[in-house]
């Protein structure tokens, strides 16, 4: 029994000196790992909400812009009509980019060089409606608040596609993953006393570095599939 206890006893007194230097450096990797980790995810979050949020704020842009051209008083309906078909296609361009970039495909870089135009070739129309003769100075208020409107809309996509274009660096998302390597084998080289208990803390250390390296990856590219626009 003495025998046995003694070679409990140096058993642990092993294990307590490899697992000192072992967990202080998991402990000094692990911090770095998760603080890199935290301010890269932070950050493609944050991207996604502005992308999310300027997204809404062009497509209730153009819709309130439809809504204003809806209410002037115009005896020449041809104009009215043309910017209201003008909206109705940059509407249908955005939706058409929105499908083509859910399913990863080129074709949406010529929707971004069109769609854009059409929402400002509508106001030499406004411009006709707003010299008709009739209702003029309600019809320059109502059409001035028209172009604030497309303004704030340009300035929503240029915003929306400056963000679309950020992305996790190559070299960031590669230290990340090296940082996760190293905390997985730290882990490895860590004895708890039994096989048992060693095997299942290397199993949740992995499974966990693994799931949330994959959370970053969806986390860098903006969901398309989920996108819908709502008029």
């Amino acid at each position: 029994i003495d025998r046995d206890f003694g070679t409990y006893s140096e058993r642990e007194a092993e294990h307590a000196m490899l697992n000192e230097p072992v967990g202080a450096y998991v402990g000094c990797v692990g911090i770095i790992f998760a603080l890199m980790y935290t301010s890269v995810y932070n950050d493609a979050q944050g991207r996604q909400s502005e992308i999310r949020n300027a997204l809404a704020q062009e497509a209730g842009g153009v819709h309130t812009a439809m809504l204003l051209v809806r209410t002037l008083d115009a005896d020449d309906n041809i104009n009215k009509t043309r910017a209201l078909l003008l909206f109705s296609s940059y509407i249908e361009n955005l939706a058409t980019e929105i499908f083509f970039k859910s399913r990863k495909a080129g074709q949406h870089e010529q929707v971004l060089q069109s769609s854009i135009e059409s929402l400002y070739a509508a106001v030499p129309f406004l411009a006709e409606i707003a010299s008709d003769g009739e209702g003029d100075e309600m019809d320059r208020v109502l059409i001035q608040r028209v172009v604030d409107a497309l303004n704030r809309v340009c300035e929503a996509r240029h915003r929306r596609v400056s963000e679309e274009r950020h992305s996790v660096s190559m070299m960031t998302f590669t230290f990340l993953t090296v940082l996760a390597i190293f905390t997985f084998y730290g882990v490895a080289f860590l004895q708890m006393g039994t096989g048992g208990l060693t095997s299942s803390l290397v199993i949740m250390a992995g499974v966990s570095l693994l799931m949330s390296m994959g959370v970053l990856v969806s986390c860098s590219d903006f969901s398309w599939h989920e996108t819908r626009i709502a008029m």
